[in-house]
């Protein structure tokens, strides 16, 4: 399966906090920086200039409110954020590349998909009736937004979620999401990742917490200050232990690779899609899931910490214990892979971290030049093309003469890279989400380890030939 860098932004938006355009106009950069936002909701009767200057100041994912009088704004837009990440406009059309990320009222859905239906027939005219193609191009994230519906209004929801290529919901009654999961259970093919969003005020969102209740993201609606922010944080931080303080496993597994996904922040829905898609193509068992504390990762082999927001990914894994027990893995021959955001908290602390937070894990020995790669482009490991989506992706500098660099770009610039530590350890890091890396990581740990089985090299050439994206 293959997919859209559009998917990999949205993903890497998940347990963060979005603002709305009118809590930045009022918001001091010192809270921006502790609230660690990922997303800015511009509002759709916010001027195109303001916006623009937005999304060209902003390293944040841009979320717009679709208002279908305003499409030519919206596209202009669109076009904006292509050219500052050196995307291309495929085939004319503003929803090509990663675009921006769409929040539609419920009302407005109809609107939008006439506006993709013009787009559709130009397509066809363009590119010879490539279905795939047109889809592929056509792919916008869009969230819809939920207000105050009643039953029947939710389950015409979920039906556009079946029908059509809806990423999530957004709620703005928690009563309503409740009753959201109910329907949402009983259907028994769930084809897709579904994410689910709250928007609320902030006492509502701590009390949600509070409740032991959970979420992909919220947004915020007013501005906080200081010690709300620290009320909402720790309130995060206690729902999660309260939810996972125990052993998933108690023993060691004989029969299968366990891979430990870090569920906090991030791409980790994307994460696992990408490993787990990889089960019908490798010879030997593994298994994903996702982890959320130290106490949960024991009797796991490997972990893996992936996009996201780097920042508050590292506040969160250090105040869970996660990266103690990546610590631990290395000490003891468990393996690790860094993707994006990871790779960027796993490098050195005392070398080039341009762009990046001061914090540091220092997991590999190399540096970083943050959001320096951008673009659909061609990498190489072993001499074969593999295709890359970067968006924002971090650069590998000053990378220490142990690490071997085994995936780069075109012009040779290093986008993965992998050590063998002395304890058996082998540790990834790489600037794209593919799941060919995953592939060559699973691979070398299972070649090394007897207890996964023997590889021989001609098997693994088959399966790196049957597993290209």
């Amino acid at each position: 399966m293959k997919y859209s860098i559009n998917s990999i932004r949205l993903a890497c938006t998940v347990g963060s906090t979005i603002v709305t355009i009118k809590s930045l106009e009022e918001m001091e950069k010192k809270y921006f920086k502790e609230l660690q936002i990922s997303g800015i909701v511009i509002d759709s009767t916010t001027p195109n200039i303001e916006a623009k200057n937005i999304i060209k100041e902003s390293n944040t994912v841009i979320i717009h409110n679709f208002n279908p009088e305003k499409w030519e704004e919206y596209c202009d837009r669109c076009y904006f954020y292509l050219e500052k990440y050196g995307l291309s406009k495929e085939a004319g059309t503003a929803l090509s590349g990663p675009g921006m990320i769409a929040i539609l009222e419920s009302n407005h859905y109809s609107a939008y998909q006439e506006k993709l239906k013009k787009i559709e027939k130009i397509l066809f005219e363009r590119l010879a009736a490539n279905n795939q193609l047109i889809q592929e191009i056509l792919y916008q994230p869009i969230m819809i937004k939920i207000t105050n519906l009643n039953m029947e209004g939710l389950r015409l929801a979920i039906n556009l979620y079946e029908d059509f290529f809806i990423d999530g919901f957004i709620f703005e009654d928690i009563s309503i999401k409740n009753n959201f999961y109910n329907i949402w259970s009983d259907y028994s093919t769930k084809k897709r990742q579904l994410l689910i969003f709250f928007s609320g005020a902030l006492e509502e969102i701590i009390s949600f917490f509070e409740r032991n209740n959970s979420c992909d993201g919220f947004i915020l609606k007013e501005l906080p200050d200081k010690e709300q922010i620290e009320q909402m944080i720790d309130s995060r931080i206690k729902n999660i232990f309260e939810m996972h303080k125990k052993r998933i496993f108690l023993a060691k597994s004989r029969q299968k690779l366990r891979i430990g996904i870090a569920a906090i922040q991030g791409a980790y829905h994307l994460e696992k899609i990408l490993c787990d898609s990889l089960q019908d193509d490798l010879p030997y068992d593994f298994e994903t899931i996702f982890i959320h504390t130290k106490e949960e990762m024991e009797f796991f082999d490997c972990v893996v910490l992936g996009g996201g927001w780097h920042s508050p990914q590292y506040d969160f894994y250090n105040k869970t214990g996660i990266l103690d027990g990546v610590r631990c893995f290395g000490n003891n021959g468990q393996h690790a892979l860094f993707s994006c955001a990871g790779a960027i908290l796993a490098r050195e602390p005392g070398k080039m971290g341009e762009g990046c937070s001061s914090n540091a894990a220092g997991f590999m020995d190399y540096g970083i030049k943050n959001n320096a790669i951008n673009g659909v482009q061609n990498f190489f490991i072993q001499g074969k093309a593999i295709s890359g989506k970067f968006i924002g992706a971090p650069l590998f500098v000053d990378i220490a003469q142990h690490i071997e660099i085994v995936g780069r770009l075109s012009d040779g610039i290093p986008v993965v890279l992998k050590e063998k530590k002395d304890s058996g350890s082998i540790f990834i890091a790489t600037s794209t989400h593919s799941r060919i890396v995953f592939a060559h990581w699973l691979n070398d740990i299972v070649k090394q380890d007897a207890r996964w089985g023997y590889i021989k090299q001609d098997q693994l050439s088959k399966i790196e030939e049957k597993i290209q994206d």
